[in-house]
């Protein structure tokens, strides 16, 4: 990208945001003249856009030092469904040689920079991940999602089953022959899941999509992005077995979640989450939660009827609040599982790792 058209683009994007003044979009067209041109075609770092630090954190991994990534939410505290972009975010996807987002309405300031600049090169993880319902079957007694081709045309070698063997719990065995005991299924009518960084199936899409398009702007590091993302995907093979060790070791383990971050993580462990549908979807639109599913959810914690609550700390209501302190006071553990990375937590296997340890430590109480 030249400076010319980096100017340009931040012009076009700028000028769509109102909280911008005049005079900065001057200062900032000008300052783009005196940019250095991108990594990907003028040599050095590879400029990267992230919506979250969940997907910093896999660019971050399969990049090593030839990418300077920034994502736009960095702060543990922010809730990125609500969030509202500023200039600032606009200069970062502007400045980008490539942005990776989640999408699926979870990052939607995210879509809209796409959506506004034609030219800026994307990758969509939830697209990416085939669990949409536009014509890809998800993976809840369907066609793997990973069995398609992309939009570059290259299929993604994730067969239609995982490397465990394992199948999904709808009535499907595993490698070790047992099926879902609790024949929920896990979703409780929640429809399409959006928190897809803990699909690992698509972390792994998503970072051999992210080596094919850093080696397409860097040609001369094709090969060590590859590299990155097969070690990476290794670590990511780690993170299944840890997850079904643990389904195995508690197979009569039952939650809660004050929010469905952790959906894809007790799929893969086949942990029975009983939340109510009506909950659940409230806090996910950010709505007054049913009082009827208020009560069933601290009923289920006064009788004693689950094991762990998971919650999302991002997502803090005076709902979410009560339900969390009802469990404290019943003496249920309490599992933060979050939306980005924490600070001080080096990238996303660390990230996960971590957050596994605690519910595993959680469901041996």
């Amino acid at each position: 990208m030249t400076t010319t058209e980096r100017a340009d683009k931040r012009w076009r994007l700028l000028s769509t945001t109102s909280a911008l003044s005049a005079a900065a979009l001057v200062a900032a067209a000008c300052a783009a003249e005196g940019d250095e041109e991108s990594g990907g075609q003028g040599g050095g770092e590879i400029s990267v856009a992230a919506s979250t630090t969940a997907w910093g954190s896999v660019v971050e991994a399969v990049g090593g030092d030839h990418v300077d990534v920034a994502s736009i939410i960095e702060d543990p505290a922010v809730d990125p469904h609500t969030y509202e972009s500023t200039p600032e975010d606009g200069l970062i996807a502007a400045e980008a040689d490539l942005m990776v987002y989640n999408g699926g309405g979870f990052d939607p300031f995210a879509e809209q920079f796409a959506e506004q600049e034609d030219d800026l090169l994307t990758i969509e993880a939830f697209k990416l991940s085939g669990l949409a319902e536009d014509g890809h079957e998800d993976e809840h007694g369907h066609e793997d999602e990973h069995g398609h081709e992309d939009e570059h045309g290259h299929e993604d070698e994730h067969g239609h089953e995982d490397e465990h063997g394992h199948e999904d719990e709808h009535g499907h065995e595993d490698e070790h022959g047992h099926e879902d005991e609790h024949g929920h299924g896990h979703d409780h009518g929640h429809g399409v899941n959006e928190h897809v960084w803990y699909h690992l199936d698509t972390v792994k899409a998503v970072a051999e999509e992210v080596a094919h398009e850093l080696g397409e702007l860097s040609s001369e590091h094709r090969e060590e992005f590859e590299d990155n993302a097969a070690e990476f995907i290794t670590e990511l093979d780690g993170l299944e077995e840890q997850l079904h060790e643990l389904g195995e070791a508690h197979p009569d383990l039952t939650v809660i979640a004050t929010e469905p971050v952790a959906y894809y993580l007790l799929e893969s462990a086949h942990i029975d989450d009983i939340t109510p549908q009506d909950f659940s979807d409230a806090i996910e639109a950010h709505s007054d939660v049913p009082a009827a599913a208020q009560d069933e959810v601290l009923q289920a914690i006064g009788n004693g009827e689950i094991d762990v609550l998971i919650n999302n700390p991002q997502t803090d209501t005076p709902v979410t609040r009560t339900v969390v302190s009802e469990a404290e006071e019943a003496g249920i553990p309490v599992v933060d599982i979050s939306e980005t990375l924490p600070e001080g937590v080096a990238g996303y296997v660390e990230w996960v790792a971590g957050q596994l340890d605690e519910l595993v430590a959680a469901a041996e109480q």
